[in-house]
């Protein structure tokens, strides 16, 4: 597995994950038993992960439900993305969430309030 690629087919319980040429994409249901060991390779790769010079890290949230440990895995993710975003690299976060989901909307605020990132909230129609 190269630092910068990685696949993750999702699960009735587990998002499918896509990381490759700066683009993170998280889609689907995130209720696990053990978050840190489904999530540890996403970690681990954005941990490694170096962004080139003028590259932009664009992360894709589209999660229908997320548990508490889903939320405290995905606050980590966030964080190592503002590592990167404050070394000076552009990092962009995209929050979908369906128009008549205020939970998961109201989720998406709550992370952008944690973290200095720019995010942009984006209705699924």
């Amino acid at each position: 597995m190269q630092n910068d690629f990685l696949e993750i087919e999702g699960t009735k319980t587990m998002p499918a994950i896509s990381f490759k040429e700066g683009k993170l994409d998280i889609i689907g249901r995130s209720i696990p038993i053990d978050s840190c060991e489904w999530f540890a390779p996403l970690l681990n790769v954005m941990y490694a992960y170096k962004a080139k010079k003028g590259e932009k890290l664009e992360i894709n949230i589209q999660l229908d439900f997320l548990n508490s440990e889903s939320n405290r895995t995905l606050l980590n993710l966030l964080t190592i993305a503002e590592k990167i975003y404050n070394e000076g690299h552009a990092v962009h976060v995209k929050w979908y969430y369906k128009p008549n989901d205020p939970v998961m909307f109201e989720q998406g605020n709550i992370f952008q309030s944690l973290v200095e990132l720019p995010f942009t909230f984006e209705p699924i129609v």
